[in-house]
């Protein structure tokens, strides 16, 4: 286990209040791929992974569950989150259209100390 706290049903309905609410604040979002990823993020963050784990997210339109599961373990606070979709923020709202579909590829890389750049250029097989 992470060494986060184990979820409670409360803390599962907050995050997805948070994830509604960030979305509504920010005037965007997809919605129902965030909610879709949100419950095995949040299981997978407090109950699974170990601290020395990587994760790689590679359904662009659940970029908002991944800040909120991330919000939910301490590690990006409110204000970070009120940032999400604006100008100059590092929470886009989902991955640039340059990088869909290059996170199996950029996750092999990393496993194997290549760059998702070397990937994308075709030096690594």
């Amino acid at each position: 286990m992470s060494g986060a706290k184990l979820l409670t049903r409360q803390d599962v309905v907050r995050a997805k209040l948070r994830l509604l609410g960030m979305h509504f604040k920010a005037g965007v979002g997809h919605i129902g791929g965030n909610l879709s990823a949100i419950d095995i993020l949040l299981g997978l963050h407090h109950n699974v992974l170990q601290p020395d784990d990587a994760f790689v997210l590679s359904k662009g339109h659940a970029a908002g569950a991944l800040y909120v599961t991330l919000w939910s373990l301490g590690r990006l606070t409110d204000e970070d989150l009120d940032t999400f979709h604006k100008d100059d923020t590092l929470l886009s709202s989902c991955a640039p259209p340059e990088a869909l579909g290059t996170g199996r590829h950029c996750a092999a890389g990393w496993r194997s100390h290549a760059s998702c750049e070397e990937i994308r250029a075709g030096s690594i097989a």
